[in-house]
């Protein structure tokens, strides 16, 4: 009887013990408003995310480039989805990469999902190519 006392009192004051230690410095930091701070709520879910406040190093050219021809950007994207996946889709960024752009999208329809494609740019000659690659 007196082990299974012990053991009991040992489970209840355990917890106890160790969940005071926890959570003791609740004291608020001050941020600098300086441009680098990051915002307080700076994590969003990864099944809203639609690619805004993205960069890659080595696509701002490309970025210029796709945004010049966003028609066609879109259109390879939906094709690409449409033709791949038969699904629609809605295109809501796109950030230019070192060899194109990616291009975030949500899909349209009861099958719902966020994704991305990278759409090739040729450079030299400002040209948008066709062949995608999709993740």
């Amino acid at each position: 009887m007196k082990i299974k006392w012990s053991a009991i009192t040992v489970s209840l004051c355990l917890p106890l013990l160790l969940g005071g230690c926890f959570g003791t410095n609740q004291e608020k930091q001050s941020v600098s408003k300086d441009e680098d701070a990051r915002p307080e709520d700076q994590y969003e879910s990864v099944l809203t995310y639609t690619g805004e406040g993205y960069n890659l190093p080595g696509g701002e050219k490309n970025e210029e480039i796709a945004n010049e021809h966003k028609g066609e950007v879109v259109q390879a994207v939906k094709d690409f989805v449409k033709k791949e996946y038969s699904t629609d889709v809605e295109v809501h960024n796109m950030v230019g990469n070192q060899d194109g752009v990616t291009v975030f999208f949500e899909s349209v329809g009861s099958l719902h999902f966020y994704s991305s494609a990278i759409v090739p740019i040729d450079t030299k000659n400002n040209k948008i190519l066709k062949k995608m690659y999709g993740h």
